[in-house]
C-alpha cells in the first residue's frame, strides 16, 4: 500500500513539473512573437500637436512598446533633459499651426522685363520669387529644428517632437523602433541551502534540509 501511495506521489510530482515546463516554454514562445511582430512593423501614428508658449509645435505620438533604444542625430542633449523636465504627461489631441504673417517685398528692377523680390520668415522659411515676361520662378529655402522626447506613465509610452519652427506642421511621422531583445543570462546550477521534499533510500517520502549543489528547473 505504501509503495502504491509512493509511486500516485511521484507521477503527480512528475506531472506538476511538466505543466510547469510547458507553460513557461508557451510563455516565452508568446513573449517572442510578439516582440518580433513590432520589429517588423511600420507604425503610423496618429499624431497629437500642440502650439508652446515658445513657439515650438509639439508632436506627440503613441507607441505599442516601452522597449526601444534611442539613437540622437544631434548632440544637444542638454536641451532634451531640459524638455524631459518641463513635459511630464500626454496632452489631448489638437490640430493646430496657424501663421498671419505680412511678407515684406523688396522690389529690385533688373530690368524691364524682370522682377525680383525676396522673402524671410525669421529665418524659418526664406527664398525669392522672380517674374519674367511670361513665367514666374519661385525658390523656397526651410529650416526645421527638430527635438524628440522619449517618454512613459501610466497610460503606455509615446514620442514627443518638438520643431521650433512655428511656419510648419508636421502631419505624420513614419518611424521605426528597434526593440533591445537582449535578456539576461540564467544560470541553471548553483550551490546554496535548500528545503526539499523527496524519497529516501527505503522508498519513503520525507522533508529535509541541506546545502549542495543543484540545478534548477523553474525560477521565481
Amino acid at each position: 500500500m505504501k509503495y502504491n501511495n509512493t509511486f500516485s506521489i511521484g507521477i503527480l510530482v512528475i506531472a506538476v513539473v511538466f505543466c510547469l515546463l510547458s507553460y513557461r516554454s508557451c510563455s516565452e514562445y508568446k513573449e517572442k512573437y510578439e516582440t518580433n511582430s513590432v520589429q517588423i512593423k511600420t507604425l503610423q501614428d496618429l499624431l497629437k500637436a500642440k502650439k508652446e508658449s515658445l513657439s515650438e509645435n509639439q508632436t506627440t505620438i503613441l507607441v505599442e512598446k516601452d522597449t526601444f533604444e534611442i539613437q540622437s542625430l544631434n548632440k544637444e542633449i542638454e536641451h532634451l533633459q531640459a524638455l524631459v523636465k518641463k513635459l511630464q504627461s500626454i496632452q489631448k489631441p489638437k490640430i493646430i499651426t496657424k501663421v498671419d504673417t505680412i511678407i515684406k517685398e523688396v522690389i529690385i528692377k533688373a530690368d524691364d522685363n524682370i522682377r525680383e523680390a525676396f522673402y524671410d520668415f525669421n529665418g524659418w522659411a526664406y527664398g525669392s520669387i522672380i517674374s519674367y515676361r511670361d513665367s514666374t520662378g519661385i525658390s523656397i529655402n526651410i529650416k526645421n529644428d527638430l527635438s524628440i522626447v522619449h517618454k512613459k506613465d501610466k497610460k503606455g509610452s509615446y514620442v514627443e517632437v518638438f520643431d521650433k519652427n512655428p511656419y510648419t506642421t508636421t502631419e505624420a511621422i513614419r518611424s521605426y523602433y528597434k526593440l533591445n531583445n537582449k535578456k539576461p543570462i540564467i544560470k541553471r546550477w548553483g550551490v546554496g541551502p535548500n528545503l526539499s521534499y523527496g524519497i529516501n533510500y527505503k522508498g519513503d517520502f520525507l522533508p529535509y534540509v541541506g546545502i549542495g549543489i543543484q540545478y534548477n528547473l523553474i525560477h521565481f
